[in-house]
C-alpha cells in the first residue's frame, strides 16, 4: 500500500469515528439520516484516495451529503465541532478530488 491509500483509509476511519462517538442517534430516522451523512463521505474519500479510475463527475455525488449533515446539526443530532470538522474534510478532499482529476485529465 502506498503512502495515499493509507491517508484514505485513514481519513476514512476517522469519518466513521466522529460519526460513531459526535452524532446523538435518540431515534430511529436519526440512524438512517447519519448513514446517508456518512456514506458518502466514505465513498468521496474511497475516489480521492483509493481509486485510481478518477472522475470528477463522481464527485458530485457526495454533494447531497452536505444536506444531510445540515438536517443532523438542526436536529441537534451533532454538535458544533464534528460538524465543522466534517465539513472541512468534506471540502478538502472534494476540492483536492477534482483538481486532481483535472490534473490527470490534462496530461492525457
Amino acid at each position: 500500500m502506498n503512502k495515499q491509500k493509507i491517508v484514505g483509509v485513514l481519513l476514512i476511519l476517522l469519518v466513521i469515528l466522529i460519526s460513531v462517538f459526535s452524532f446523538k442517534v435518540t431515534e430511529a430516522w436519526m440512524l438512517k439520516i447519519m448513514i446517508c451523512a456518512v456514506a458518502p463521505f466514505c465513498v468521496l474519500i474511497y475516489d480521492r484516495f483509493i481509486n485510481p479510475n478518477r472522475r470528477a463527475a463522481n464527485y458530485f455525488f457526495a454533494l447531497p451529503s452536505l444536506i444531510y449533515l445540515l438536517m443532523c446539526f438542526e436536529n441537534g443530532a451533532i454538535h458544533i465541532i464534528p460538524f465543522f470538522v466534517l465539513i472541512f474534510i468534506f471540502f478538502v478532499v472534494f476540492v483536492a478530488g477534482i483538481a486532481g482529476s483535472m490534473k490527470s485529465r490534462r496530461e492525457i
